[in-house]
């Protein structure tokens, strides 16, 4: 069975934004943000994601950044 893991410390070392601010962005809790990023997350939801997801991709088009896709935020191995 694959297991599902995020890759969210790639996508905020090429944003150079921090957990903290992608949490205010997105309106996730930074705790969630930090489960996320340390792949300690056991249940994340669809609306959680998309938020994050969302922030993301605002913050890529204001610095001029290609689109950013749930293929970018999680794999499996």
């Amino acid at each position: 069975m694959k297991q599902v893991y995020f890759t969210l410390n790639p996508l905020l070392k090429a944003l150079d934004i921090t957990p903290n601010f992608l949490s205010k962005v997105s309106g996730v809790r930074t705790a969630t943000i930090y489960k996320i990023q340390n792949n300690t997350l056991k249940r994340p939801n669809l609306e959680t994601l998309e938020s994050i997801l969302e922030a993301l991709n605002k913050i890529a088009i204001e610095k001029g950044i290609d689109e950013i896709h749930i293929h970018d935020l999680i794999n499996s191995k």
